[in-house]
């Protein structure tokens, strides 16, 4: 009885083992197989991402991609463009109780309307605490981008420079590092051909020669 109790709860213990590396390396999916407040992570992003739109774009060279709207954990937006059969790595779900989390336009009245409960009878406020006004909160610093410090390292430089090389600079200079990724001068190269392919003529960046890049 005691051998067949521990085999059980050498089962139950793997299977935990299992789920935990499960949610910490994500799953990949298609960008046709997500839905809105998927947490994902998105090579040339810093950081997870949540899914807020997604439309499918019809001019020109990217018709048949997705346009889809990025938030991250401050709040900011930004916009990218897949291919229907690129993956990204998902790795949650945003909580419904989130303010983060996207709500969709339909829903929005119903969101903010009063809700039928019964009122609760509220403490008199102090004299003058109506006129009271809260200090503005500062405005939080944007984190500069990967890409945003390839750029500027590039025209500081004003020479072609290869991933690696970038990397290094800033890094050294202090406006990017990496969030602890084993190779992010992989990532980098991958996030600076998406925004030569999605942005075209508009790219901030072009190739140079084999394996570096220049500004436009």
């Amino acid at each position: 009885m005691a051998s067949k109790k521990t085999a059980t709860d050498s089962a139950r213990t793997e299977k935990a083992k299992s789920t935990e590396a499960e949610k910490a390396t994500g799953t990949l999916r298609k960008i046709t197989d997500l839905s809105l407040g998927d947490i994902v992570l998105i090579p040339g992003f810093d950081g997870p991402r949540i899914i807020c739109t997604a439309t499918k774009a019809g001019d020109g060279a990217d018709t048949g991609k997705f346009e889809v709207a990025l938030r991250d954990e401050t709040g900011e937006v930004e916009h990218a463009r897949f291919g229907p059969d690129e993956e990204v790595q998902v790795i949650g779900k945003a909580a419904k109780g989130d303010k983060a989390s996207p709500i969709p336009a339909e829903s929005a009245a119903r969101k903010t309307s009063p809700k039928g409960k019964g009122t609760k009878n509220k403490a008199p406020k102090p004299a003058g605490a109506e006129k009271a006004k809260k200090e503005p909160k500062a405005p939080k610093e944007k984190k500069t981008s990967a890409l945003d410090a390839a750029a500027k390292i590039l025209g500081e430089n004003g020479e072609p420079m290869n991933c690696q090389e970038m990397i290094k600079a800033m890094s050294d200079k202090g406006y990017w590092k990496s969030p602890g990724g084993l190779t992010p001068h992989a990532t980098l190269y991958s996030a600076l051909l998406r925004e030569i392919k999605a942005k075209g003529k508009e790219a901030r960046f072009k190739k140079a020669e084999r394996g570096k890049f220049c500004l436009t």
